[in-house]
């Protein structure tokens, strides 16, 4: 499922995406640096074709307990580790977020997703085709801009699935980096 179109150390990838690794295997990758995935996905609209896309990884750090799809903010790092994946937390603009692909527990290491197609956990007002943020309250995909019409500083990406609470599919626009506020901001 996955190709490895550029990656900063000439590794073999394979089994990579879904696995959490310990202190010792830090250094497997670069920490911090983005690498490119060629992707291949079935085509939304007929379900049987396949269709490339790029996706972004990153090599974090845990700096908390994670599950698979839920949402971290990446902070710089420390002497250990160059990026950190931390709870979210409220922020003016210029956040990164990233999803592990797997739980993982803090201190352990990981590539988590920054963009691409995305499974998450979202709330019961998600609709397909429209704008999606980030609640920190809950930590779950919400409905951008009450209308979900609008891509502005707090939009991470688009819904491809209707939800009436539970998971549901999103594309995090590339290079994307948001705005985080409470709940009562908002």
């Amino acid at each position: 499922m996955y190709t490895p179109i550029y990656n900063p150390i000439a590794l073999n990838l394979f089994g990579s995406f879904d696995k959490a690794y310990s202190s010792d295997e830090r250094t497997k990758f670069i920490c911090g640096q983005r690498i490119l995935v060629e992707e291949k996905t079935v085509s939304e609209g007929d379900g049987v074709s396949l269709t490339k896309v790029l996706s972004e990884y990153m090599w974090v750090e845990a700096g908390d307990d994670f599950d698979a799809g839920q949402p971290g903010i990446i902070t710089p790092g420390t002497f250990q580790s160059e990026a950190i994946l931390m709870p979210l937390y409220p922020a003016t603009g210029g956040a990164i977020i990233g999803w592990p692909t797997v739980g993982i527990n803090s201190g352990q290491f990981t590539l988590v997703k920054l963009s691409g197609k995305i499974v998450t956990k979202a709330d019961e007002n998600v609709e397909s085709n429209k704008y999606v943020k980030i609640s920190l309250d809950s930590e779950v995909v919400t409905l951008g801009n009450e209308s979900g019409e609008v891509n502005d500083g707090e939009t991470i990406g688009i819904a491809r699935t209707d939800e009436s609470g539970g998971n549901a599919t999103i594309y995090v626009l590339s290079g994307r980096t948001v705005e985080l506020k409470e709940e009562e901001e908002i």
